[in-house]
């Protein structure tokens, strides 16, 4: 779509909106909008129709409370108002300790219940944010091995809770980019980023519950695990350095020594298809990081 550019009073520039996206975001006489200059692009955004609470009735099972509030968390509401069946408000509770940074009860009965933010999410908070879960990752990898070489079930268990937190800040970071960057450039990028620390986090979790139940794990699974937080170690950097050099080396050698884990059969194979995924995890994750500084790169460029 394109639209003419007048110019008012010898200094102002003015362009139309097109009417249909008017009348979809709430814009009316008067009111304000967010100009946003990103390089040669321009966003203009609404604060649109209040999408600020969710009020609706939940009849399903309890066990749908947790993927139903942290997905409207996700969102962006800031209060949401539920209808509820007998025996939920254990589940409900536990969502908000475990998935909604900053969410508390307000308002509960027999059949309903009230949520709603106590915190103000900041824009600048999401790098920081982005730069804790990095860290929470690292020495979920860090804490593991030391665990596995020195065969310390138990710590390795403890290591494995380090998913939870990494689970709730990147709820919260999910939160902070739907409700303040939804519509930048960059927005598909880093939700990839998040969605690739979350896959990570979620496979180390599973292959250190693994390893501890069965109280033992075999050379060869040592030695792999021993390299992919080797190259971990390097897709990891890869987000604080925000480099367009995608650190290559490694991830097909990895992936052979997992399928020989595979092949071979029983405890090995599914230690190997849980390093298999969180290797191809971190590769994609870095995919990610480079279409985020490519297009941070460019900005720069047109901005010198």
């Amino acid at each position: 779509m394109q639209r003419s550019v007048i110019r008012l009073a010898g200094k102002t520039f003015v362009v139309s909106l097109p009417s249909k996206w008017c009348k979809a975001n709430g814009v009316t006489k008067g009111a304000l909008l967010e100009v946003t200059p990103h390089g040669r692009t321009l966003l203009v955004g609404s604060q649109g129709p209040s999408h600020d609470k969710l009020k609706l009735a939940y009849d399903g099972h309890a066990d749908g409370i947790k993927p139903l509030l942290t997905s409207a968390y996700k969102r962006g509401y800031d209060e949401i108002e539920l209808g509820i069946g007998p025996g939920m408000m254990r589940q409900i509770q536990r969502t908000i300790d475990e998935e909604l940074v900053g969410f508390e009860i307000i308002n509960q009965g027999k059949s309903h219940c009230t949520i709603r933010t106590v915190t103000d999410e900041r824009e600048e908070e999401y790098d920081q944010i982005m730069q804790r879960c990095v860290h929470i990752l690292g020495d979920m990898l860090e804490s593991g091995l030391s665990a596995l070489k020195s065969k310390k079930w138990a710590e390795l268990e403890e290591s494995a809770l380090s998913e939870r937190t990494l689970d709730k800040l990147t709820n919260f970071a999910k939160r902070v980019l739907n409700k303040k960057f939804s519509g930048d450039a960059d927005f598909a990028f880093n939700y990839g980023i998040l969605r690739g620390i979350e896959q990570t986090s979620d496979v180390l979790e599973n292959t250190y519950v693994t390893w501890a139940k069965a109280g033992h794990a075999t050379h060869d699974e040592i030695v792999l695990f021993e390299d992919v937080c080797k190259y971990a170690k390097t897709q990891l950097a890869l987000i604080q350095s925000r480099s367009l050099t995608h650190p290559s080396s490694g991830k097909k050698i990895l992936l052979m020594q997992a399928a020989v884990l595979i092949e071979k059969g029983g405890h090995g194979a599914i230690i190997g298809h849980h390093l298999s995924e969180a290797i191809n995890a971190l590769d994609n994750m870095a995919g990610q990081v480079i279409g985020l500084s490519l297009g941070q790169t460019a900005t720069s460029k047109d901005n010198p």
